[in-house]
């Protein structure tokens, strides 16, 4: 599979006459935690595994935290901060740490035999735990994501996936509710910081389209992920709380016309990509049929109508009620179903040139900060000591998932004809297959793109769409 991504990778890149390998330093991996959280009563237990061994990489990981602390954390349209710090490692080494250094040792390491732990005595790996002591004791709380690599420390010979692994859990010590997490870990791209749909390997992203022709995107084209379905719980005060949480992902637009790829980019002096603290995407609700402003379904499939989303800027949180009215709250008593989708709150490319100069990265045009892509993971809890219908229940109860659609939605599409194809909502237009290359019209604001010069069929044939 991951032999298949990087050729789809790679033919995005040749295709538009670049270098896969030639667009930035040689690296050899990178992983995504893209929800750490703490308070005074809440931990993010963290364990990274290190299988690199590349002749001239430095015996250090780089890990770069994003969050936002104090009443910022809570706030969906704050900014992040970024701190960047680096740390000792080894070949097939595993360290395991909190990052609120509630836990562990001095440095917030866990579990290292004191033999061993002098190794990580050049620096703490409890990374909020300052964040959190600065802040007043009222609002001590920090929500953010975290990437690790050995990019940013003069890593050298070629790109290896899955060298670096890691997986992380949240715990509320004082309720007694835990829930967790694998990291992100994509196929390598274009660009060493890009983490975006193009790149997934397990569907770890929710993506709408990155290819527009050039009148398109000079009408301010935006885009919308295909839906996921969700189970709603009782409205408004039930058994569950359930929660969205959303870490923008930036990705590379193409203008078909052309083509020409305009690439993601920060607002991070000399960063690029992912490595930036103002991505900004919307989460929302909606569901069938076409042509309508339906957002969920109750238990009678009766239809509940209104409009719902939330923008969010580089990691946030919802709750799902809050994605409905009172009125639209009050229809769902004993809960029912919707679908969250993705979608850009704003144009994705802006310093357009004027017509006809092409809308290229030469002619001045840039993407925006604005994406269609993220990450969403659906979180669940009732810390009331009860349990669905009131049966007593020892603990809190605290479930979170991972959302996932597909796999790279942003650039293939399923096996479907006009004659069997059902758009999932407003905006989704059908889509075709053709022989052994693909005709793509995935999202609203795109026009029909062979795009078989773009990808070769012996990246991956159309046979293998799901």
């Amino acid at each position: 599979m991951k032999f298949k991504v990087t050729k789809i990778a790679t033919a995005v890149a040749t295709g538009l006459g670049l270098s896969a390998m030639g667009m930035g330093t040689a690296h050899a991996d990178r992983i995504m935690f893209p929800y750490i959280g703490g308070s005074s009563t809440v931990a993010t237990i963290v364990s990274v595994i290190n299988q690199a061994d590349v002749p001239g990489t430095p015996d250090r990981l780089h890990y770069q935290i994003f969050h936002k602390d104090g009443s910022a954390a809570s706030n969906n349209a704050a900014s992040c901060s970024e701190d960047s710090v680096f740390r000792k490692t080894s070949v097939n080494d595993i360290v395991t740490f909190d990052l609120t250094g509630h836990f562990g040792d001095a440095n917030g390491v866990l579990f290292e035999p004191a033999a061993t732990n002098p190794k990580y005595d050049d620096g703490s790996f409890a990374f909020l735990e300052p964040v959190l002591a600065a802040l007043p004791a009222d609002q001590r709380q920090v929500r953010g994501w975290m990437m690790v690599d050995n990019l940013g420390v003069g890593a050298a010979g070629p790109a290896v996936p899955n060298t670096l692994n890691g997986e992380a859990f949240l715990l509320d010590f004082v309720e007694g509710a835990a829930w967790g997490y694998v990291a992100y870990n994509p196929a390598i791209g274009a660009d060493p910081y890009d983490f975006s749909d193009a790149v997934e390997s397990q569907g770890e992203v929710l993506a709408g389209g990155m290819r527009y022709d050039d009148a398109a995107l000079r009408a301010g084209a935006i885009s919308h992920s295909p839906r996921v379905p969700v189970v709603l719980y009782p409205m408004p005060n039930g058994d569950f709380t359930q929660q969205l949480i959303v870490t923008p992902i930036n990705h590379a637009v193409i203008n078909t016309s052309v083509p020409a790829i305009l690439p993601g980019r920060s607002d991070r002096a000399g960063q690029a990509w992912q490595n930036a603290t103002v991505l900004k995407t919307r989460i929302g609700l909606s569901v069938l049929p076409v042509g309508s402003s339906l957002i969920a379904f109750n238990r009678d499939e009766q239809q509940i109508d209104g409009t719902a989303g939330a923008d969010i800027t580089c990691v946030g949180t919802v709750k799902v009620t809050d994605l409905f009215t009172s009125l639209g709250q009050s229809q769902l008593a004993n809960g029912g179903w919707s679908a969250v989708r993705v979608t850009s709150p704003g144009p994705l490319v802006e310093n357009i040139p004027t017509a006809p100069t092409p809308i290229t990265v030469a002619n001045g045009a840039r993407r925006t900060f604005n994406t269609n892509e993220a990450i969403v993971m659906k979180l669940e809890y009732n810390l009331s000591g009860e349990f669905l219908d009131g049966t007593g229940f020892k603990g809190a109860y605290n479930n979170g998932y991972w959302m996932r659609r597909g796999n790279r939605e942003s650039l293939k599409i399923p096996v479907q004809t006009l004659a069997n194809l059902q758009p999932f909502a407003t905006g989704d237009v059908p889509i075709d297959v053709i022989a052994d290359r693909f005709v793509i019209q995935p999202n609203s604001g795109e026009t029909p793109v062979d795009v078989s010069n773009l990808y070769p069929s012996t990246s991956i044939p159309a046979s293998q769409f799901q």
